[in-house]
């Protein structure tokens, strides 16, 4: 990139020095052929002071010595600096972080540079103000100007109130700015852009760490107390870049889960409206502990959407209940669940129940529409919803099925039904409408990128039930959709052997390894539930050991007396 300065080990070296892989042993002295420099030219030093940044003259050699003091240990620091100051971390920190007094002297002197180095070297991997000290080992010395030391560092960390801590946030907000206006860091955020925020305890273990104290946390999915500080965090993300850190608040353990999130949201959202986001496209995302009035106010309050799970109790089933059928999306949730991943999971829905009235009325057309929608292809192209099948094999079973179900008199291709092999073993999401209720749609599990349907009349809901419980060998996963609560619990009894995993109105996926117990009985499994203690239960096998102190003497009952 331009601006992008190289360095080696032992000398100052061309690109083409560099790209030979000059590798520097420490501990002894060893002499290494390089090539001549054809091109003598000038290397600009990244220093972590702008101000003492030198250039050096590139020198004609054919010889170096490598040992500790000329070995460099993270030379990727380079480019990342120069980067930095491309997007003005400098000018941006002289602007942003002030300070009007100091409780040692000198002690916030020339803050810029420091803070630059510490950034530095927490890139560098340091977590403590020791580890600072990576920046200035070996030969690091003689790539970077102005480093300065640890101790130095530390006394400019102890300066820091909390008002300082906000002015590095807005010096970071503006930094991921201009990080997105010279590199692909946010791509794609003018389409969709995606800000999760979450919290998390870690624990400290000195005895006067400041703000430390016992807060919830969970491990092993168990709420816990533990004594350490509370992080809160929100990154942004889109559809074609990873997440990237918006925002941080350290607060006391036992600080509230949503403390300082609606404040922490909103400058999120403002700095992705800055990157190019617009309002409607940005979705807020997060977990109970983070649902609270202010939060959700401040996403309406800045145009964007919002996702949150939510703990359920009555008030939120009160309201749960005022939704209209025509805004609940089922057949959405289903058909994403059913056709994700070209239907190759072992929780992928495979059949669907629905009612004549509900399918008539508006899920039917909505259902195909959506499925027409889905694109399969190469999935380097993430417009594409899923890709190919997994080889040859499954894409020959799944076509052959394709046929049969084509050929059926009692079955109705909605959407799909085709497979191609000309590049790649791609299978299209294949929908059906099937009335008999033993047909192979129903009962074979064809791990392929198909959802058959069966239509029933609103009045043979029990009938129903019955059958989807008896129809296949497997017994994995299953959804219940409905908003009628005594209607779901008859349900859920009902099909109390027919699914390991059971969700209501929810898509009929969505465990988490380590947060969620999983497991299907029947051709499923043994429901273990993977996840849990149960699961350990089956590998034990349990003793009884009893030991008597007190033993009887005769044999005679007290009655026999």
């Amino acid at each position: 990139m331009p601006g992008t300065h190289q360095i080696t080990t032992g000398i100052l070296a061309s690109p083409d020095q560099i790209a030979g892989g000059l590798l520097g042993l420490g501990g002894h002295r060893h002499r290494r052929q390089l090539p001549d420099v054809q091109q003598p030219g000038r290397v600009a030093l990244v220093g972590l002071d702008p101000v003492s940044r030198r250039a050096f003259q590139l020198r004609r050699g054919d010889s170096a010595i490598f040992d500790e003091d000329n070995l460099v240990s993270h030379a990727g620091l380079v480019p990342l600096l120069e980067l930095a100051e491309q997007a003005g971390l400098s000018r941006l920190l002289a602007e942003q972080v002030r300070f009007t007094s100091e409780r040692i002297k000198s002690g916030a002197a020339n803050a810029t540079p420091k803070l630059t180095s510490i950034i530095a070297g927490m890139a560098a991997g340091a977590d403590s103000i020791d580890d600072l000290a990576v920046i200035r080992s070996g030969g690091m010395n003689k790539v970077f100007g102005g480093v300065y030391a640890s101790a130095t560092l530390g006394i400019l960390l102890r300066e820091f109130t909390y008002g300082h801590a906000r002015q590095l946030s807005a010096v970071l907000r503006r930094h991921l700015i201009a990080l997105a206006e010279q590199t692909p860091v946010l791509a794609g955020i003018r389409e969709r852009a995606f800000i999760d925020i979450d919290s998390l305890l870690r624990p400290v273990y000195g005895h006067a760490k400041q703000g430390a104290s016992f807060g919830h946390t969970k491990i092993a999915g168990k709420t816990v107390l533990r004594r350490g500080l509370s992080l809160l965090a929100v990154t942004i993300g889109t559809q074609a870049a990873a997440p990237v850190l918006a925002g941080m608040r350290l607060r006391a353990g036992r600080a509230g889960l949503a403390k300082g999130a609606a404040c922490l949201v909103t400058e999120a959202t403002n700095t992705a409206k800055a990157a190019g986001a617009q309002a409607a496209n940005i979705l807020v995302r997060g977990d109970c502990a983070h649902c609270s009035g202010k939060v959700v106010a401040a996403v309406v309050k800045a145009g964007a959407t919002f996702s949150f799970a939510i703990t359920r109790n009555p008030a939120v089933d009160a309201a749960i209940a005022t939704i209209g059928d025509e805004e609940c999306r089922t057949g959405d949730r289903t058909r994403a669940r059913g056709l994700r991943l070209p239907g190759q999971k072992c929780s992928a829905a495979s059949r669907a129940y629905i009612p004549r009235s509900l399918w008539e009325a508006e899920v039917r057309d909505r259902l195909a529409a959506a499925t027409d929608s889905l694109s399969y292809g190469d999935v380097t192209d993430l417009a594409h919803f899923g890709g190919a099948v997994i080889d040859a094999r499954a894409h020959a079973r799944l076509a052959a099925a394709l046929n049969r179900i084509a050929l059926s008199p009692s079955c109705q291709i909605l959407s799909g039904g085709k497979a191609d092999d000309r590049e790649g073993y791609l299978v299209q999401p294949t929908l059906v409408v099937c009335d008999d209720s033993s047909h192979e749609v129903f009962t074979t599990e064809y791990f392929g990128p198909n959802l058959a349907v069966q239509v029933y009349d609103d009045d043979r809901l029990d009938e129903t039930a019955t059958q989807v419980e008896r129809t296949s060998a497997y017994a994995l996963t299953g959804a219940i959709f409905g908003t009628e609560r005594t209607a779901l619990a008859r349900l859920t009894a009902g099909l109390r052997y027919a699914a390991g995993n059971l969700y209501l109105n929810d898509k009929p996926t969505g465990a988490v390894v380590g947060h969620q117990p999983f497991g299907g009985a029947r051709a499923s499994g043994t429901n273990d539930k993977a996840g849990s203690m149960l699961n350990l239960l089956r590998w034990t096998s349990a003793r009884t050991i009893k030991e008597t102190f007190a033993p009887p003497v005769d044999h005679v009952y007290p009655h026999m007396r």
